[in-house]
């Protein structure tokens, strides 16, 4: 895009000498096209007297540098025209310049994966453009995964192409304002390793677009899930060993106290492992199952978040109902008091942002949760 300025002599008597225009406060983006007649800068040149002679400004509009405006490549362009200045037999002049008001608007693609900064078999990668209109063709390439995919790119949107001498993805995003493309992550990595891999953002050559964000990364771990879900009613912590009751709610809910009086937790799971016709029994062909500890409902919080729980209210809750879980409650007790208070135990909260307090029994209900393995320390 340019603006054409023309500056016209209109004197039939004198020229205009030692014309000159101060391009010096031109916004960013815009800058002299070497299309324009007029001196700028250090030159300076007459405009002869006579018949309207004149010079012509051309500035152009500098898509590429747009294109990296901190604005997302979409900016108004207010400002005056450069000052002119020139002599005459009569004196020094200056002309102040005109206010120029410009909407630019460019397209614009931003990016996101489906899956990152986790453990995962695949990530969607989804491109989104805005402002498409605004362009006669809209290219976008992604590229960078040569050298550490084994895998070619997959599951490609209709409007994209595969580049298979580099692994490179092309989208036309022109009529159809949105591409997707997904890849398969490698099985060279050992467990425990991890690996950036890149993905590049680029638009056809001649073709401008603001990229958000012009690159990123994946990042993928190859490690152990947390948790393993057995499909037998049972769930294994993968970093502690210990076994846990898929179900967070197949024991109901109960007091804390004696495991010889009835509607107590401790109740709950002495009848799991010796009578046949309570919840739970032989669970897994198990029965050796206890209260879990404060230490062992703090190691499944940890576990979870270190396996990507998100840290935000409700987060480890909903997230083990996800992953390896189901219908795990709010709030359980567990089999510690380590206040040391009389009438104190620990409760655990999983809902919330996590937690474990000391609260008061007596008649104060919460839900059981049944463990097994080696004991970990309270």
């Amino acid at each position: 895009m340019q603006i054409s300025l023309t500056y016209t002599n209109p004197s039939v008597n004198y020229p205009l000498s030692s014309f000159n225009l101060n391009t010096n406060s031109l916004p960013y983006g815009v800058a002299v096209d070497s299309a324009s007649t007029c001196p700028t800068g250090s030159t300076v040149a007459n405009i002869e007297s006579g018949t309207n002679n004149s010079c012509t400004l051309v500035l152009n509009l500098d898509r590429s540098l747009l294109s990296n405006a901190a604005s997302g490549g979409s900016v108004v362009l207010d400002f005056i025209t450069p000052t002119a200045t020139w002599t005459t037999p009569l004196g020094f002049y200056n002309s102040v310049g005109s206010q120029v008001y410009v909407n630019y608007l460019q397209p614009t693609v931003a990016f996101e994966l489906s899956d990152n900064n986790s453990n995962f078999e695949s990530t969607t990668l989804m491109m989104t453009a805005a402002n498409q209109n605004m362009a006669t063709s809209l290219n976008v390439k992604v590229s960078g995964v040569k050298n550490w995919l084994e895998s070619t790119p997959t599951n490609l949107s209709s409007n994209c192409s595969l580049d298979s001498s580099d692994n490179s993805v092309s989208c036309n995003l022109l009529n159809t304002a949105s591409g997707s493309v997904s890849y398969i992550m490698p099985n060279y990595l050992q467990t425990g390793e991890s690996a950036n891999i890149p993905l590049m953002f680029s638009v056809a050559n001649g073709e401008y677009a603001y990229l958000n964000p012009s690159y990123t990364f994946i990042k993928y771990r190859n490690q152990i899930p947390a948790f393993t879900n057995l499909h037998n009613g049972c769930t294994r912590d993968n970093t502690s060993g210990l076994i846990w009751m898929t179900d967070g709610n197949l024991l109901g809910m109960g007091k804390w106290g004696l495991s010889t009086t009835s509607g107590t937790v401790q109740y709950i799971v002495t009848q799991m492992n010796t009578n046949s016709a309570a919840a739970g029994y032989n669970l897994c062909g198990y029965t050796d199952w206890r209260l879990p500890s404060k230490a062992e409902f703090q190691g499944l919080i940890d576990d979870a978040k270190l396996a990507g729980a998100p840290d935000n209210y409700d987060g480890i809750y909903d997230w083990l109902n996800n992953n390896g879980f189901k219908l795990v409650q709010p709030d359980y007790w567990a089999s510690t008091n380590s206040s040391g208070v009389t009438n104190k135990a620990d409760k655990v909260g999983l809902a919330g942002l996590g937690y474990i307090s000391s609260a008061t029994t007596g008649n104060n209900l919460a839900s059981t949760w049944a463990v097994r393995g080696q004991a970990v320390a309270p």
